[in-house]
């Protein structure tokens, strides 16, 4: 009885397992990035919130098999604080299967990500896209480590609240 007691709790008071930090993945595939679009019309990265326990990583690969049924690999922390996460990662099909969060999802180049009406927060994890408008995704964030010296490639995300965080998409 106590069980079915605590189960009927848990229901009725909506408790979650999820804490207030995010993940999200910035997800390519030929040379495409990801978007998933809400209920509300608006478009935004795959990820959501880490659970209890759950380490950013693994939390970013849990929501984006939930989210598009895909698995995605090599996945790189771009950036990050105590309240989000962002990264990088590549997938091997384009054969998303979208959850009832989304009502659709495009593959969209980056030229033309800032076209779509995107969500408050994917504007913010995708402005230092904007700084880099001629070339590609790949091409922008190769892997160009100076230690200490500032180099192309290398931009301070705008808004991040993390001291000293670079923005890198690396290979």
């Amino acid at each position: 009885m106590f069980f079915n007691d605590l189960v009927q709790y848990i229901l009725k008071e909506n408790i979650s397992n999820d804490t207030n930090r995010v993940s999200k993945v910035i997800i390519i595939k030929d040379n495409k990035i990801l978007l998933l679009q809400n209920t509300n019309g608006k478009y935004e990265l795959p990820g959501g919130h880490i659970e209890v326990g759950e380490s950013a990583i693994n939390g970013a690969k849990r929501e984006v098999k939930e989210e598009t049924g895909l698995d995605v690999m090599n996945l790189k922390k771009i950036t990050g604080n105590n309240s989000r996460v962002l990264y990088k990662g590549k997938i091997n099909t384009n054969n998303v299967i979208i959850s009832d969060e989304h009502k659709g999802y495009k593959f969209v180049l980056q030229k033309d990500i800032f076209k779509l009406p995107l969500s408050k927060w994917s504007k913010k994890d995708l402005s230092f896209l904007k700084q880099k408008e001629k070339s590609t995704i790949e091409e922008n964030y190769a892997d160009k480590k100076v230690k200490g010296k500032s180099r192309p490639g290398r931009v301070k995300r705008a808004g991040a609240s993390c001291k000293g965080s670079v923005t890198e998409l690396r290979r």
